[in-house]
């Protein structure tokens, strides 16, 4: 059961989002159907990893707002779409054990909430990532964090970045509020060629060995 000073800060928040995109959706008539979601999971405290992508895709106009996925479902154990299949792949979910339980367990958001067919549709007036390094630092406070997407992780990042290599791929990592963060590439079609071969092992290596860092 979350504490209710949490549930305070997350209903607190929730109202902001809903302020700032309903009266960006009021104001432009071709999006005002446009769904928003801040979490792709269920949502906690303090957990081991939180994944934070670029924004919600499927570009739904079905008007509809939602904190997070319904209980005990999460696109990323259950989507069918091929992003979640390859997201699953890069983690060798479920045979990798580690990795597994991390990406059951993860608190999944983006950097901007709204649902666009592609990134290149985000608004412009939505690209500011001040809601999600709240949400990270002040709220969630997870223990890592792994970005998908060079976006999220230079939205978040604030200390110089490292590299080390693992067979074929070099992991980038930093740290966030005194937290790691890595980034992998986001598992879109477009970039399938980071994902080709053996590459989804090697990425798994990374992120066990980048799982394995101690959080400050």
């Amino acid at each position: 059961m979350q504490n209710t000073n949490f549930e305070t800060k997350i209903n607190a928040f929730w109202n902001k989002v809903i302020q700032r995109y309903d009266l960006y959706l009021e104001q432009f008539a071709e999006n005002e159907r446009q769904d928003y979601y801040v979490f792709q999971t269920e949502y906690r405290e303090n957990p081991e990893v939180m994944i934070v992508g670029i924004n919600p895709g499927g570009n739904c106009t079905r008007n509809q707002k939602w904190l997070c996925a319904p209980k005990g479902e999460s696109g990323y154990i259950d989507g069918t779409h091929q992003w979640f299949v390859t997201l699953r792949r890069i983690f060798g979910y479920p045979k990798n054990s580690l990795l597994k339980d991390k990406l059951e367990n993860c608190v999944g958001s983006n950097i901007t909430f709204i649902n666009t067919g592609n990134s290149g549709q985000i608004p412009k007036e939505l690209k500011s990532p001040d809601f999600i390094r709240e949400l990270v630092r002040e709220i969630i406070k997870p223990k890592c964090i792994i970005a998908l997407g060079i976006d999220p992780f230079y939205a978040l990042k604030n200390k110089p970045e490292k590299v080390k290599q693992f067979g074929s791929i070099a992991l980038k990592y930093s740290e966030f509020n005194g937290n790691p963060i890595c980034f992998i590439p986001n598992p879109s079609a477009s970039n399938t060629k980071y994902y080709n071969g053996n590459k989804c092992e090697d990425w798994q290596k990374a992120l066990e060995w980048f799982l394995s860092q101690p959080s400050q």
